[in-house]
């Protein structure tokens, strides 16, 4: 999606394998561990205009929101979350955006059930418009993310400066949660 807007960017993983995998294919990236607090500098990011988080594990998320907020306290970061108690710990830290990775697409479904019983498609989005912002907290809209006001990356605030890059750091190690292991 980045690269269709022509947003510079990197990605950050500490799979040394995946890492090789994606240079192979031409795309930025770099190997470091997000959970080490000073992951930015051993990646060699100095000035990153934001931050999105796409690991497995709620509470790294957590732990590496907190290290990159040490850090860098005003970066945008847009975080997966790993499930709605994840969603709002992540919130209450300040991140710009979160859903858990589950949440929308079990939304969707639902709505394909409700549409399979005969409901109206704009009854079953509506349904699911209630039921999000009741799991939320908040209303959203399907389309927008929980979080705090839009930083100026957001907001296309022309006195921000140039976007540097935007760092993608990934999920854990592999052999880290048995579910990702490769199968032979």
């Amino acid at each position: 999606m980045l690269t269709r807007k022509f947003i510079p960017f990197i990605v950050i993983d500490r799979d040394e394998d995946l890492i090789r995998d994606a240079s192979v294919k031409g795309l930025p990236c770099v190997c470091a561990d997000a959970e080490k607090p000073d992951f930015l500098a051993e990646a060699r990011v100095s000035s990153p205009t934001a931050v999105v988080l796409t690991m497995n594990s709620g509470h790294i998320a957590i732990d590496v929101v907190a290290n990159i907020r040490s850090e860098i306290p005003e970066i945008p970061i847009y975080v997966r979350a790993h499930d709605i108690e994840n969603m709002k710990q992540l919130s209450n830290l300040g991140v710009v955006a979160t859903y858990p990775e589950t949440f929308e697409t079990s939304l969707l479904l639902g709505q394909r059930v409700l549409r399979g019983y005969g409901i109206a498609a704009q009854d079953a989005k509506a349904i699911a418009k209630v039921l999000r912002n009741e799991w939320v907290g908040e209303e959203v809209d399907e389309n927008d993310g929980v979080g705090k006001e839009a930083s100026p990356v957001e907001r296309g605030d022309s006195t921000h400066k140039e976007p540097a890059e935007l760092v993608i750091v990934e999920s854990e190690k592999q052999h880290d949660n048995p579910s990702n292991q490769k199968k032979e």
